[in-house]
């Protein structure tokens, strides 16, 4: 598969620089993969986006994004969870 057809390529165009750059500092490469494809089960590469600076009641209102940049195992653990409970869904 080509770059420009993956479609985690798509959705990482599709976010604001800051979020691309988050989700490369604080996930590997197969879970930052992991989390956009599980999300893409569900919402488009856009909707993927807003998920991801949405506040969710389900990480305690606290965006993916915040809890993401908090750092730490439980929040990435947390944010990972939801993703694949969403995708799921």
């Amino acid at each position: 598969m080509s770059a420009k057809d993956d479609p985690v390529v798509a959705v990482i165009r599709t976010l604001p620089a800051t979020t691309a750059d988050l989700l490369a500092e604080r996930l590997t490469d197969p879970q930052r993969r992991q989390l956009i494809l599980d999300l893409r089960q569900t919402y488009t590469a856009e909707g993927v986006a807003l998920w991801l600076g949405g506040r969710n009641r389900n990480l305690s209102r606290n965006s993916p994004t915040t809890l993401l940049f908090l750092g730490g195992d439980f929040n990435i653990n947390a944010v990972i969870a939801e993703a694949t409970r969403v995708g799921n869904a």
